[in-house]
């Protein structure tokens, strides 16, 4: 207890004011809060972060990137009033994140295996990221579905069924072929919509046990690399990230994907001299092979489609400069850098119908 600060008053007496309070009183040091006392003024994720993980450690440790979390509802913030892209509606005239008590989904963990623990990096980081699953009858068309049994469509990405169920023989007569049609028929395809990814309080992992979402280390790695493309890939115009890859999987199927002047390479990229990646003024296409060299007839095939490439880029007043033909294993990491993929699936070796 300090003692009470002394004034005087007018006649020079000495009176009591009130008590100072001392400097660390929890009044004193409390953190100030909003309007409506539901947290502090200036909030950051270090608020966020306990300052021991001991009794988390060991549930947090179960828990790796691409385990299955059930029962979680996917949410994302909207406006006030009707959201006119999502159709969400929201009755509360703020910024609100949208929960719907009857919607309930399985979701992938998304976040990297080294960040989910309780031990650093991983006690830096207080949430967990998810993406919700969705079952194939959820994609509108037949032909998407399609694409997503073959891997085509970027933002989905095969995973288990959340229920883990397997298709069993219930009649020891039956013929091999004939459960095998039924395992085909009953089999369920389900994908991560990455799409939608969103954070989750690491609390939520702790009385949960992890399902796997993938068939092993390769799928999973495999995950994470479609993960890490996600974030890393480059701003590109559309031009370059979608009517050029069209071009070039057109020219490719028809002129016969099977032929060795498209087997022979493994990818095409793209290098932008002058102006950005969004705002190209002039570029180059790079052929690339591994370990093999085109023959003259099939360097001509290309210069085809280079001519095909000019006058799609000219329409959009891109110059295209000559095409450059390299090996892969010669190729400069500097030079890899700088350039980007033109996406198709028919070049190099691929699993021909």
């Amino acid at each position: 207890m300090t003692e009470p600060e002394k004034s005087t008053d007018q006649n020079g007496e000495a009176t009591a004011s009130a008590e100072v309070p001392p400097a660390n009183d929890a009044e004193s040091s409390a953190k100030p809060v909003t309007e409506g006392g539901v947290g502090p003024e200036r909030w950051s994720i270090y608020d966020a972060v306990p300052d021991d993980w001991t009794e988390f450690r060991e549930s947090l440790g179960r828990w790796k990137q691409g385990d299955l979390v059930a029962d979680v509802p996917p949410t994302w913030l909207t406006g006030p009033g009707e959201d006119v892209i999502t159709g969400a509606s929201n009755d509360r005239p703020e910024i609100l994140p949208l929960i719907d008590p009857d919607v309930r989904v399985t979701a992938v963990i998304c976040t990297q295996t080294c960040d989910l623990g309780g031990t650093p990096p991983g006690s830096a980081q207080p949430f967990v990221l998810l993406a919700p699953l969705v079952h194939e009858s959820c994609i509108p068309t037949r032909a998407d579905r399609t694409l997503a049994r073959q891997g085509k469509i970027g933002h989905l990405v095969r995973t288990h069924s959340p229920a883990g169920e397997k298709v069993v023989a219930t009649d020891d007569t039956q013929a091999a072929e004939t459960i095998a049609d039924q395992i085909a028929e009953a089999e369920e395809f389900w994908y991560a919509d990455l799409r939608l990814i969103f954070p989750a309080s690491k609390a939520l992992l702790l009385d949960r046990d992890p399902a796997q979402g993938f068939d092993g280390e390769a799928d999973s790695l495999a995950f994470g690399e479609i993960l890490a493309q996600k974030f890393r890939r480059a701003a590109l115009n559309e031009v370059l990230s979608e009517d050029l890859p069209k071009e070039l999987r057109k020219f490719v199927k028809d002129n016969g994907h099977r032929k060795p002047c498209f087997a022979s390479v493994e990818q095409v990229r793209l290098i932008t001299h002058e102006g950005t990646r969004l705002l190209p003024a002039r570029a180059t296409l790079l052929v690339l092979t591994d370990g093999l060299a085109l023959t003259d007839d099939e360097r001509a095939v290309w210069t085809r489609f280079q001519k095909g490439a000019e006058r799609l880029f000219t329409r959009h007043n891109i110059r295209l400069g000559p095409m450059l033909h390299a090996d892969v294993n010669k190729l400069s990491a500097a030079r890899y850098r700088e350039s980007v993929p033109v996406r198709c699936d028919l070049l190099g070796s691929v699993n021909w119908p």
